[in-house]
């Protein structure tokens, strides 16, 4: 237990912490830590409550910032292989990272601490092919963020097939399912005891908030996940704390 709760800070800066203009390593969430001890005064149990994730960070920040640590490491730490497989790429390709213009940061080794957040994923008891698929859906938010969009008859249309296909594949979904899902949004109607469901078109600006809003939700969802994977190797049955 003393290994996952120590394993638990780096895995949580990875995903929730930032370089902000006064702090290369600035929390980016709350965090509220319980901690079980033993009789003989040992931590043998815990639980970690998270709340208020700045997940606009993801998609926008101020100009000399970056966003979460994990997506520099990530371009700075991956295998060939996960390169390969993932698309990465030097930082200014991807958009959400492009914003702010800061990518390195002095006293912080993004290349190194890859493998600290890997290592402490396994510490906390996350498989192997559950780590990839997390390293995944960090890529597809990168890509989903290279998504443009035009303007076709009034309406927001996909800039590039290619740049939709590959954020599709990383994340699991449809293509045509994601380009239907960005570009319009379901209305449900109800009126003289029948409904109805209607397709309403988006325009260019309510394309990318819709393409961002994913993105955000992907990103916290993700940080929910790690909370919930190392609370679980936390778990203490059926005791009282001291």
């Amino acid at each position: 237990v003393k290994d996952i709760i120590l394993q638990s800070n780096p895995l949580l800066e990875a995903f929730g912490n930032a370089k902000t203009v006064r702090n290369n390593n600035s929390s980016r969430f709350g965090k509220y830590f319980e901690i079980q001890f033993s009789s003989g005064g040992e931590p043998d149990g815990g639980k970690i409550s998270n709340f208020l994730l700045e997940k606009s960070r993801v998609v926008m920040r101020n100009p000399g910032e970056r966003s979460f640590h994990i997506f520099y490491q990530l371009i700075e730490g991956a295998s060939n292989e996960q390169r390969a497989s993932l698309g990465i790429t030097n930082m200014d390709y991807y958009h959400y990272l492009s914003l702010s213009g800061s990518y390195k940061v002095e006293d912080i080794s993004d290349k190194s601490d890859f493998q600290e957040t890997l290592h402490a994923m396994k510490v906390i008891g996350i498989s192997a092919q559950e780590q990839a698929l997390v390293i995944q859906i960090v890529a597809g938010v990168l890509h989903l963020g290279n998504l443009s969009f035009k303007e076709a008859g009034n309406y927001a249309a996909v800039e590039s097939e290619e740049f939709l296909a590959f954020p599709a594949f990383l994340l699991g979904i449809d293509q045509g399912r994601l380009k239907e899902k960005l570009t319009s949004r379901q209305m449900d109607s109800k009126w003289g005891g029948k409904s109805e469901s209607i397709h309403v078109t988006l325009n260019v600006e309510q394309a990318c908030y819709t393409r961002d809003a994913l993105a955000k939700a992907l990103h916290a969802r993700l940080f929910d996940y790690l909370v919930d994977s190392i609370n679980k190797a936390m778990e203490k049955d059926n005791q009282e704390y001291n």
